[in-house]
């Protein structure tokens, strides 16, 4: 019997006896960390972080590390247990669902600029929590394509390197789907976005 897909916005959220999902990732990531189990009693603390995903880890980290906090993670499952553990590795600038082409004809150039800045501080941040940390996650070189999967999207990813280029002076550049051989193999790939500070890691 297939495993059940979960889905935050709508089921309830997985009971304890639930086990964790035998994921690629987590067969490669070597021993999970000690789990200390549930809390018994009241503890005192500066911060109490929810959930033990990427946000919560980092967050709790910064806190500690930069500002001398002491600060708690709590989380139900197991570390990494949601979407921080079973993502495609792919870290590269990217704020969600809305291009930046929809987020500019919304909210205007500033806003825009404003976006962009942040997504690369994120990718920066977290190149760095790598780096300082020593953290042994298998990162692989720069350089990460955002596919178009139909051929009805390659104009709007035209614009969307267009943009990146002209509006905040990012070098990405559009790659025309003959200019993907060897790179991505597949019928669905009509040409590609290639960012060129995107990088991929073993996110377990």
């Amino acid at each position: 019997m297939a495993e059940q897909a979960y889905d935050p916005l709508v089921d309830d959220y997985p009971a304890p006896s639930v086990l964790d999902p035998e994921t690629y990732w987590a067969s490669v990531a070597g021993p999970p960390p000690q789990d200390d189990g549930a809390i018994q009693e009241g503890v005192e603390v500066d911060v109490a972080v929810i959930g033990g995903g990427y946000a919560g880890l980092s967050a709790a980290l910064s806190l500690a590390r930069d500002y001398g906090i002491r600060a708690i993670v709590l989380e139900a499952r197991s570390v990494a247990w949601g979407c921080s553990g079973r993502n495609g590795s792919f870290a590269r600038i990217s704020g969600g669902r809305m291009p930046i082409a929809k987020l500019i004809k919304v909210y205007g150039e500033e806003v825009g600029k404003a976006y962009f800045n942040e997504m690369l501080q994120a990718l920066n941040g977290v190149r760095a929590i790598i780096r300082e940390g020593e953290i042994d996650c298998d990162v692989q070189p720069d350089g990460v394509y955002k596919v178009a999967a139909f051929n009805a999207h390659v104009e709007a990813l035209k614009r969307e390197t267009d943009l990146y280029n002209d509006l905040v002076g990012y070098p990405a550049r559009f790659v025309p789907k003959q200019g993907l051989a060897g790179i991505h193999h597949g019928a669905e790939a009509h040409g590609a976005m290639y960012f060129p500070d995107g990088f991929l890691n073993e996110p377990a």
